[in-house]
């Protein structure tokens, strides 16, 4: 698999993704769809319930919109949604983060 979707190519109609449990990974997600999916197109984003893939709703804008409620009445859960005009971030270097951490042996940039 790649980090990033590659540039250039065929807008998609659809995509259909795994709720990643975090909201940094979950706007990367949105953003690498939205540059993907033409306007219009589909998002089927699934998840368990308990690892918050309903709460991803909230998410979804401004690039994409919600459709009706969420599939599935276990566990296990679906959420539609469909890309608008907004602009993604992109290309992928937008995306890159430098922090300190300290490893034991004082701060380190990473």
């Amino acid at each position: 698999g790649r980090a990033w979707v590659p540039p250039g190519g065929q807008d998609c109609e659809l995509c259909l993704v795994r709720y990643p449990s975090s909201p940094d990974a979950l706007k990367f997600l949105l953003h690498g769809c939205a540059t993907r999916l033409k306007t219009g197109g589909r998002l089927l984003l699934y998840g368990h319930a308990r690892e918050g893939v309903l709460a991803a709703a909230a998410s979804l804008e401004p690039l994409f919109e919600a459709r009706g409620r969420p599939f599935g009445t276990g566990d296990g859960r679906i959420l539609e949604a469909v890309r608008t005009k907004e602009a993604p971030e992109e290309p992928f270097e937008a995306w890159l983060q430098t922090i300190s951490l300290d490893l034991g042996e004082g701060l380190q940039r990473w």
